[in-house]
């Protein structure tokens, strides 16, 4: 049986699969990259603290969703082939409310987005694409910001997570890193996950997927 870290050392927390199949091609990314589209992104280390002694000690208060979504993999995580095809599963106990990792791929348009989509619908090879789109409503309440991820051909361990009708193990919070125009997909555990549980969420409609925004 194949044991390799699919992350190739990006991840701190190795994503090893479990499987005598070779993966689809596709390469595997840490943080959201904007496509060809040229959507730009911030940098910004999403900490407020600057140079407070509470960030130089290790202390920092800004230890929140936002910053999670920098730091990668959070929880143990393999990948397997088995009936729903590639899937993830947690290898530990995952206590709810913990950050297991965000969604992250290519940061897409919404012409480039709608392509992408009738792309994938003419060709059966991308019948498992991994194009996950939100809306994050704004502060006037009268307008949506779209968010197109797309981890088909870039993306990071996420783009394994099986859909669940039920709701699945695992929330989706958007949260701004500071001075953000764009949001990330933070991936919650809604409650404990057991050891060997397959990692589900649910897609719910494409154009209004629930979200819960961090001020």
């Amino acid at each position: 049986m194949q044991m390799m870290d699919i992350s190739q050392g990006l991840e701190k927390q190795p994503v090893v699969l479990h499987s005598q199949r070779a993966l689809t091609s596709f390469q595997y990314i840490r943080d959201n990259e904007p496509s060809a589209s040229e959507i730009r992104l911030e940098n910004s280390s999403g900490c407020t603290c600057s140079q407070s002694s509470s960030c130089q000690s290790g202390g920092c208060p800004c230890a929140t969703p936002v910053v999670w979504t920098q730091q990668g993999v959070q929880v143990a995580i393999s990948v397997r082939h088995g009936a729903k095809s590639w899937t993830g599963y947690s290898d530990n106990d995952v206590p709810a409310g913990s950050f297991v990792c965000q969604y992250a791929g290519e940061i897409l348009t919404n012409a480039v987005a709608s392509s992408r989509l009738e792309e994938y619908d003419r060709s059966p090879e991308s019948a498992g694409h991994a194009l996950l789109v939100v809306r994050e409503q704004l502060p006037s309440r009268n307008a949506y910001l779209r968010l197109n991820i797309d981890a088909t051909r870039k993306g990071n361990v996420a783009r394994f997570f099986s859909h669940s009708c039920d709701g699945g193990n695992l929330d989706l919070h958007l949260v701004r890193r500071t001075g953000a125009l764009l949001p990330h997909v933070a991936m919650i555990a809604s409650q404990d996950i057991t050891a060997g549980s397959e990692l589900t969420f649910k897609y719910g409609d494409p154009f209004d997927g629930k979200v819960v925004n961090y001020g």
